[in-house]
């Protein structure tokens, strides 16, 4: 798979040209190009950060010391120097004012200039080619109204000579008077962020390795299963329907299992698509397809932002997962819970289209904290986690005691029972028993 090349905003506004220092892409602008004498203006300096990392960027302002008449104290800023911290492949730009005095010489050529110093926080890895990016879509409407308003500017990229990381530019003084007080404050306006990026297969390419190496290895159901069981408690009591610990404990069984098959874990019921080790040997060997795109989990596409904002979330991945992508993990649940109990009953219970809906309308009402019932916590989440329950077994548990106590559970859900859920209530009874007598045999 070829390295990813995210969307070069730089280049949209500066036509191509930019300037590379270190790890990040600049270009300079002075807005406006022409200013009238006594009036303020500001420099403006785009970065795009063309790193996976997080760095550090300190831009320094300087200005004339003269102007067209030798004249000193011209110009001026009460801010010269500001630092930002850019997220991987983020995207902005830096303001910083300047005052003109109303004596300012008549000049068509004056020049300012800014130092950048860039400062990486990790290890970088390049995720924007030193001569650009790929194409920049998606935008939402205040963004595009942002860059139509930055690419009206002129941009220059040139380097001050012999300084190989200050970039200057050419503006020019028209006779004035004092103009109304501006707002002298620096800023930094981000423009893009990983965050509005939805290439799924870019994001593989540059995280494959992380999720190889972090991620995966720590899915496995000793570290998972608490974690799950715990979030599943707080899901569903917060939807209105509180479950026993025992019933969170199967449904976490479920989820812990799908992400264990996420790191070559054998279930010749499970679809590859859940096979994320499967998909990192496929796709970015060196014989790999660099036109494919792999077919991913919602939890690992999922992930894959999480990292690209955030690389440090590979430290923590199940908590990450566990709290924050818990819908995106339970979409991949559903349909194979679906599939493990057509396979059991030997039934029909929909179309994969179909199933996709329910999973959605659950995660609506669920995250809608809407009223959820007995048949939607039991099925297909509860009893898909009971058929992979001998599956994913957490230390010092023995599954005949969970058994008694879901069946226990069952018991006090009787209340519930009316005709529209009862088929359900009959197929827990039926899957409970036949893997009681299983487990015992």
């Amino acid at each position: 798979m070829v390295p990813p090349n995210y969307p070069d905003v730089l280049g949209m506004l500066t036509g191509g040209p930019r300037c590379n220092v270190n790890v990040v892409q600049v270009a300079l602008a002075v807005r406006p190009r022409v200013v009238r004498a006594g009036r303020p203006f500001e420099a403006v300096l785009v970065v795009q950060n063309a790193a996976n990392v997080d760095v550090d960027v300190t831009a320094t302002l300087h200005l004339p010391e003269r102007d067209a008449k030798k004249q000193k104290g011209q110009f001026g800023s009460g801010h010269t120097r500001l630092l930002v911290g850019l997220r991987p492949a983020e995207v902005g730009y830096v303001t910083l004012p300047v005052t003109c005095a109303t004596t300012t010489a008549v000049h068509d050529a004056y020049k300012i200039s800014m130092g950048v110093q860039v400062k990486p926080l990790s290890k970088p890895q390049r995720v924007r080619l030193a001569e650009g990016g790929g194409a920049v879509t998606g935008l939402n409407e205040m963004a595009q109204a942002e860059l139509d308003e930055l690419r009206a500017l002129h941009f220059s990229v040139d380097r001050q000579f012999g300084l190989g990381d200050t970039l200057e530019v050419t503006f020019g003084v028209l006779p004035g008077k004092l103009g109304r007080l501006a707002d002298t404050r620096p800023g930094w306006v981000s423009l893009w962020t990983m965050a509005d990026y939805t290439d799924s297969t870019s994001l593989f390419a540059a995280h494959a390795p992380l999720l190889a190496e972090s991620v995966l290895p720590a899915l496995k159901p000793e570290n998972t299963l608490e974690a799950l069981q715990t979030a599943t408690l707080k899901r569903f009591e917060a939807a209105g329907y509180p479950l026993q610990p025992v019933e969170a404990l199967f449904i976490a069984k479920l989820m812990a299992h799908v992400l264990q098959l996420a790191g070559h874990a054998t279930d010749d019921r499970a679809d590859r698509v859940l096979d994320v080790q499967r998909a990192i040997d496929h796709y970015t060997g060196d014989d790999a397809d660099a036109d494919a795109s792999p077919d991913l989990p919602n939890w690992c596409q999922a992930m894959l932002n999480v990292i690209a904002n955030r690389p440090e979330a590979v430290r923590y991945p199940v908590r990450v997962i566990s709290e924050l992508l818990y819908f995106d993990l339970l979409r991949d649940c559903v349909p194979f819970a679906v599939n493990l109990i057509e396979r059991e009953t030997r039934s029909d219970m929909g179309s994969p289209d179909e199933q996709a809906q329910y999973t959605e309308q659950l995660i609506d009402r669920m995250q809608a904290h809407d009223q959820i019932g007995f048949e939607d916590a039991y099925l297909p989440l509860l009893l898909g986690g009971l058929l992979v329950a001998n599956r994913v077994v957490k230390q010092r548990e023995h599954i005949d005691a969970a058994l008694r106590d879901l069946e226990a559970a069952l018991y006090d859900r009787r209340q519930e029972q009316e005709a529209d859920n009862a088929p359900v209530f009959e197929l827990a009874d039926h899957l409970i028993e036949n893997y009681s007598q299983q487990f015992l045999m």
